[in-house]
């Protein structure tokens, strides 16, 4: 039986042979080459970054907000069938 690690590595020497992975490898380096667009770059991914972290934050507080509703329903249904007996 192989070790998950070993596994793991051999999936990322494959995935560094393929033909995709290099022409990605090629097209970043060309943009770390030139300042202003690395620069650029940069940029993005910080404001990409800060819209997946408000993401998680909204769909926290989304979650949040069903589980009260939720609990309310609850407490709700539980008098129901208090009043009911």
């Amino acid at each position: 039986m192989s070790n998950i690690y070993d596994t793991a590595n051999q999936i990322e020497r494959e995935l560094r042979e393929l033909d995709e992975f290099k022409a990605l490898q090629a097209a970043y380096e060309e943009v770390k080459a030139d300042e202003a667009t690395y620069t650029l770059f940069k940029e993005f991914q910080g404001f990409q970054q800060g819209l997946q972290e408000k993401n998680k934050c909204a769909v926290k507080n989304s979650r949040m907000k069903m589980l009260k509703k939720h609990k309310a329903l609850q407490r709700k249904c539980k008098k129901q069938q208090l009043s009911t007996n």
